[in-house]
């Protein structure tokens, strides 16, 4: 299993949970609690640092429940545990105290999985305490960016970001949500002292298009202005809340900061899907395109489609029928949410009231989605090769009557008929499926 990455948000419960076992007298000579004000900490931190791991040296079996980090981490064994192998990534407060639970968190980390296991601790410019102006203005946004790296980073290894906001300030944990929103990352996270670890699944939400649109000229105004002029603007100053998170200064400069980028990307990407692309990119009939034998999983059938379906919007290209190929994107949209509300019930049926055994074989449902994605394909072929190496042009009426059979023609030979149905063939050629009988 491949190393996965903790992000962990800290905050001081260490310090508190430590002075609960104190209370319960659990360690001998100590009877006085570590101090709770970060001006303490500051003031004589090797005195308290000292005190706190001595404290730490004897936790036995305590460790699940010394922290509300650690408590995400290892309470609940439902949850896939740390292991060796994972990077964790403590992110905490520019404070004394946030500092000192981060360094100790690490310490019981590696002494928990090992010495070998990565902890990195990570103070967040700005992100001090949560009544200062600075918190919201350098902080939050600060914490985003580190947020974003880290996960964009990551995730092009092909590794796993968990997400855990449960340490900190509570104000941190729907920023945590967001990221893992947009970037499809699970959040752990314990209430209190509840033995329930809850996992925050990244629900499908995604960018608001049209509030979007409304930001977007805005942004795009203000980039590259100085930030004091830009104070001064009627409508940065309208969104000032919301532009803050938009925009970082950078050298006197305002520039798009790193959530605006991504927020950029994922609608910029949302802009250009068709209804098509949305309705088969994630349907749920595609989970039964991939192959189980045992353990052994394979997804080439399902990727393949996923192929098929990202170059859908351009099969119709060319149509002969110009108002057919809108047609054809919300037509065949239409014929794919149908061939799911039929489908799966029967799919439903077939698992749990008889054998338990699929429908379909993937190799089945491959041939029945490939041929509701591609029967209307006929409509772009403008004429035909006849026998005596003539051709015979095509009339409207034609493509309309008879487009099956010309998609047929296209996709069968794909080099004649005005060659439509090559760049078909070599769009998907290099994703050919691996299985035999596809």
């Amino acid at each position: 299993m491949a190393g996965r990455l903790f992000i962990i948000s800290v905050g001081t419960s260490l310090i508190s949970k430590v002075n609960e076992l104190i209370a319960e007298q659990i360690w001998l000579g100590v009877s006085s609690p570590l101090p709770v004000e970060e001006k303490d900490w500051s003031n004589n931190i090797k005195q308290h640092v000292d005190k706190l791991n001595n404290c730490l040296k004897n936790i036995n079996n305590r460790l699940p429940s010394l922290s509300a980090e650690l408590s995400s981490l290892f309470k609940d064994s439902s949850y896939p545990q740390p292991m060796a192998a994972d990077t964790f990534l403590l992110l905490h407060t520019a404070t004394t105290m946030g500092e000192v639970c981060a360094d100790r968190l690490a310490f019981l980390l590696q002494r928990k999985l090992g010495n070998q296991v990565k902890v990195c601790c990570y103070e967040v410019p700005g992100l001090s305490e949560a009544q200062s102006n600075e918190f919201f203005s350098q902080g939050l946004p600060n914490l985003l960016a580190k947020l974003q790296q880290e996960i964009n980073n990551t995730q092009k290894n092909g590794q796993e970001v968990i997400l855990v906001p449960t340490g900190g300030y509570k104000a941190i944990i729907p920023y945590f949500v967001i990221m893992g929103l947009l970037y499809d990352c699970p959040c752990l996270y314990v209430y209190e002292d509840s033995d329930l670890v809850a996992t925050l699944p990244p629900l499908p939400l995604h960018a608001d298009l049209a509030r979007w649109s409304s930001l977007e000229a805005v942004v795009e105004t203000l980039s590259g202005k100085a930030n004091k002029e830009a104070e001064n603007f009627y409508i940065y100053g309208n969104l000032k809340p919301i532009m803050q998170l938009l925009l970082q200064e950078e050298n006197t400069s305002l520039k798009p900061s790193p959530l605006c980028q991504v927020l950029q990307e994922k609608v910029t990407a949302e802009r250009r899907r068709s209804e098509l692309e949305f309705r088969t990119h994630f349907s749920p009939l595609l989970d039964y395109l991939v192959i189980r034998e045992g353990e052994k999983r394979d997804d080439s059938l399902k990727q393949y489609f996923l192929r098929l379906a990202a170059i859908g919007p351009h099969i119709w290209k060319g149509d002969r029928v110009p108002e057919m190929a809108d047609h054809a994107l919300l037509h065949h949209a239409d014929i794919f949410h149908l061939a799911e509300r039929i489908l799966l019930p029967i799919f439903y049926f077939y698992e749990t009231k008889r054998d338990g055994k699929p429908f379909l074989t993937p190799e089945e449902l491959f041939v029945l989605l490939g041929a509701l994605h591609l029967h209307d394909c006929g409509h772009v072929v403008g004429k035909v090769d006849l026998e005596n190496s003539g051709q015979q042009e095509l009339l409207p009426t034609d493509f309309r009557n008879h487009h099956h059979v010309l998609g047929y023609l296209r996709l069968t030979q794909p080099e004649k008929h005005g060659g439509t149905g090559n760049w078909i063939h070599q769009a998907l050629k290099d994703s050919a499926p691996t299985v035999g009988n596809a």
